[in-house]
């Protein structure tokens, strides 16, 4: 949990003054005396894991580099006293309890009966010379007890799932605390850092930025782009690699509330023109019947000309330069050498393509803008579902800010001065929104990784020094057999979070035994979310704050009970407004009896009688086979066991007889070969494991296993390749 001080509250009596001059408050701060009594309270807090702030109120409001001075000068005392706090700010005396309301503080020790009168959201335990250090303590954690309260009563299955919510048990009362309350995104972005502007925001290159200097270059940004016509409504597409630049824009575009669209920046040259352009082509056809004469596409330089042959001559397009914010001893060797290496062209700038650079003036006027929250329209536009006929996922304001309040809460450890390896892509829900937005809002450091290595994947870990890493599953191999991390001490780690497909138990189990032989208490923690829904639904099967979940039968809106397969659908503010092609979203948005709107997310469930959500598999990865049901992930998590396969992946055929087959491909590990032993080690298994209409019809090795854009593995690919090798007669 969050504690905040009143830092009066730390020293001795008399000896912190809220009066005064600037000069009579800098001389009060040398002299003040802190109460060595405290650091029992301290020590025991941290000791129980709970964050620490101490808010220093001023009588005058003064100028980030007198507050920054002032504030070092306080974390020496602090530390002198042999308390090592960091998360100290200086907060206009009026202004404290907002303070303590903007940073998620659960309680606060304040010296000030009055302010505590007007504190509503935070419980606040007031203190005087009076009372005796022991009695405050008791008094902290009787209240830090009461919040950890379950916030439903824990009460066996006795309904339906949903009526029943059993999974609120997991939720103490402290953590719905911040689950109503809404701001617009920038608004949330601003309002969470407003006391902390001096720590570190970004990390590129080792170049930093604090939350102070993120916020004014978006501001900037913001101006710039408000001075070019940009406003709410116009569709601005972005085609983005992860840089400081990128993010302004992306902050400076939610600033102005136009919709953002982001594009893959992983589209191959040879298909830009037909992935790519009709794209293009549609937001600019969007703009143009809504009034807007210009569309802006946004894109990193080291993508803008292996991508031209998918603009429109209309667009007006932007190259950022990766190298604005690099360190400037690694400037000048990227465009020399970097760039040739990487086969990236120089940018052709006409009158229809410019520069970031040149279109953001820090000498544009500021503009007045309206940045309350708004729920009406689209904040951002997500593509998915491939490139055949890719689905628009419009997500609001409401989505954005529901999928940040959402780690307000001690479920989630994430804290202010943690640092992530942010490295998924911006146009992936779990990039931009968790990787970005949601870390953004809680004080974490985003350690910008332009394009991930995992030849160099050791590097994040060692030399970035980040404690928290989240990926998908076929990450995870990489560290576990990376040379540099065998002897590593890990121990700084503490946060693992896996998406975007399901980890099977033997591979959670294979990751924490690594970290755990690293000195590291991290755990993987599942994570299972949709576009549609702004990223995370659930987290360790337990439905994520602010959303209703339940199963129905697939295709119906009826609700199945416990221990059920059934179709996983939710329901709040957090899911998306719908697909930009209204058609699409018949049988997706569905409005149930109850009246509301629930999102069919096609996976299948089961919800166990503990009310703990089970991802079974996608819908289609359930497959028939003589009228008895294989999920096809429980046939690989049963492969995966063996100890010379890495990863399998089961996929179905068409079967004339039987209506589908099942084909294995392994991918080995380290050190093994496909033999004789080994065939018939498998063989072994499938007869003694499998019932027999499940046993693959064949079992293929290969060295790489086929992955989408996003480092998923590519099923249709695979199902493709068992039904080619069938037609070709190499197979049964």
């Amino acid at each position: 949990m969050k504690i905040g001080f009143n830092f009066g509250a730390i020293t001795k009596s008399d000896s912190f003054k809220i009066s005064g001059s600037t000069k009579e408050y800098c001389k009060m701060i040398n002299k003040c005396i802190i109460d060595d009594n405290f650091k029992k309270i301290i020590d025991s807090v941290e000791k129980d894991n709970h964050e620490i702030f101490v808010f220093a109120p001023t009588p005058l409001e003064f100028d980030d580099k007198l507050k920054l001075k002032i504030k070092r000068r306080l974390i020496k005392k602090l530390q002198k006293a042999g308390m090592d706090i960091s998360k100290v700010s200086l907060v206009s005396e009026d202004d404290l309890v907002n303070a303590y309301r903007r940073s998620h503080i659960d309680i606060a020790i304040e010296t000030d009966k009055d302010k505590i009168d007007n504190i509503t959201d935070t419980d606040a335990i007031y203190y005087s010379d009076e009372k005796v250090i022991d009695i405050l303590l008791n008094d902290i954690f009787e209240n830090i007890e009461k919040n950890r309260q379950p916030s439903s009563p824990i009460k066996e299955a006795q309904d339906t799932p949903s009526i029943d919510k059993l999974w609120m048990s997991d939720y103490s009362v402290g953590d719905l605390r911040w689950s109503n309350e809404v701001m617009s995104p920038y608004d949330r972005l601003v309002s969470s850092n407003y006391d902390w502007k001096d720590e570190i925001a970004i990390e590129y290159f080792g170049k930093k930025f604090t939350y102070d200097e993120f916020i004014k270059n978006i501001d900037m940004v913001a101006n710039s782009l408000a001075a070019k016509g940009i406003k709410k409504g116009m569709k601005v597409p972005v085609l983005f690699v992860n840089t400081p630049e990128s993010l302004f824009t992306f902050y400076a575009l939610l600033k102005l509330k136009a919709t953002i669209v982001p594009l893959s920046p992983l589209i191959k040259p040879q298909l830009a023109s037909v992935d790519l352009k009709p794209k293009l082509d549609r937001l600019m056809e969007y703009n143009k019947e809504n009034g807007f004469d210009n569309t802006y596409l946004f894109i990193s330089d080291i993508l803008c000309e292996r991508l031209r042959n998918g603009f429109s001559e209309d667009i007006n397009v932007v190259s950022l330069d990766v190298t604005d914010s690099m360190p400037w001893y690694m400037k000048a060797p990227f465009k020399a050498i970097a760039r040739y290496k990487m086969g990236i062209k120089p940018v052709n700038y006409s009158y229809k393509t410019t520069s970031f650079s040149k279109l953001v003036n820090s000498k544009d006027k500021e503009v007045d803008i309206d940045t309350s929250f708004d729920n009406s329209y689209a904040a951002v536009q997500l593509y998915t579902g491939g490139t055949i006929r890719p689905k628009g996922v419009k997500l609001s304001e409401g989505s954005l800010d529901a999928a940040a309040r959402q780690f307000y809460n001690d479920r989630f450890d994430f804290k202010r001065g943690d640092k992530m390896a942010a490295f998924m892509p911006l146009n992936h829900s779990f990039g931009l929104i968790i990787g970005t937005h949601v870390a953004a809002t809680l004080g974490v450091n985003l350690d910008l990784i332009m394009k991930i290595d995992f030849k160099k994947i050791h590097k994040y870990f060692l030399k970035d020094r980040v404690n928290i890493f989240g990926g998908i599953p076929t990450m995870f191999p990489a560290i576990r057999e990376s040379k540099e991390l065998q002897d590593a001490d890990l121990s700084n780690v503490k946060y693992i979070l896996s998406g975007g497909s399901k980890l099977d138990p033997s591979e959670r189990q294979k990751n924490n035994d690594f970290f755990a032989s690293h000195n590291s208490s991290a755990e993987v923690k599942d994570g299972y979310g949709q576009t549609e829904g702004a990223g995370g639904f659930m987290f360790d099967g337990v439905p994520n704050i602010g959303l209703d979940a339940m199963l129905v039968e697939p295709g119906t809106t009826n609700e199945v009970g416990y221990e059920t397969v059934g179709e996983l659908c939710v329901t709040g503010q957090q899911v998306m407004l719908g697909y930009d092609e209204n058609e699409l979203n018949e049988g997706v948005l569905v409005e149930h009896s109850d009246g509301r709107v629930w999102l069919h997310t096609g996976d299948g469930f089961v919800i166990h009688r503990d009310g703990k959500f089970e991802y079974i598999d996608r819908l289609d990865r359930m497959i028939k086979i003589n009228g008895e049901q294989v999920v096809l992930s429980d046939l690989e998590e049963v492969i995966n066991k063996l100890p010379f396969v890495q990863k399998s992946v089961v996929v179905k055929r068409p079967d004339p007889v039987r209506g589908f087959a099942t084909v294995a491909y392994i991918k080995l590990e380290e050190g093994y070969v496909w033999n004789e032993e080994t065939s018939n080690t498998i063989n072994e298994l499938y007869a003694s494991q499998f019932p027999k209409y499940a046993i693959p019809k064949t079992t293929e090795t290969l060295d790489t296993l086929p992955t989408t854009a996003v480092g998923k593995v590519d099923f249709k690919a695979l199902e493709k390749l068992a039904v080619e090798k069938m037609e070709e007669g190499k197979v049964r």
